[in-house]
């Protein structure tokens, strides 16, 4: 099928005779960017929002990730804090290593420590 559509585009057939060919490029470009960025979308899952927090009792490291400030050094710490002991409240986040009231307040909005 490649070898036909070639063909055609070049003797200009079909479709390709309406093919506006110094736009080509820039729309093949903004399409490749556009699949990308569906990727990464698609990869990341729901996106976090105050009305879509996530549970830190129950989030795994790469969904801990998608929050502001959180690397994997402490999506692990905040996993080994609930391991030892469930967060009952949002403050208790203040107890992990790394977390100050400056990345608690970019963090306190985006969590729950509901039990689903």
């Amino acid at each position: 099928m490649q070898d036909l559509e070639l063909s055609a585009a070049a003797e200009r057939r079909g479709v390709w005779a309406y093919t506006d060919w110094a736009a080509l490029p820039d729309e093949r470009m903004a399409e490749r960017v556009e699949l990308e960025e569906l990727r990464v979308a698609m990869r990341s899952g729901p996106q976090i929002t105050a009305e879509n927090p996530i549970n830190i009792n129950a989030a795994d490291a790469s969904t801990l990730q998608q929050l502001p400030g959180v690397g994997p050094a402490l999506a692990g710490r905040i996993i080994e804090q609930r391991e030892r002991q469930p967060f009952l409240t949002k403050e208790a986040l203040k107890k992990v290593p790394g977390i100050g009231n400056k990345t608690f307040e970019a963090l306190e909005p985006l969590v729950d420590v509901a039990d689903d």
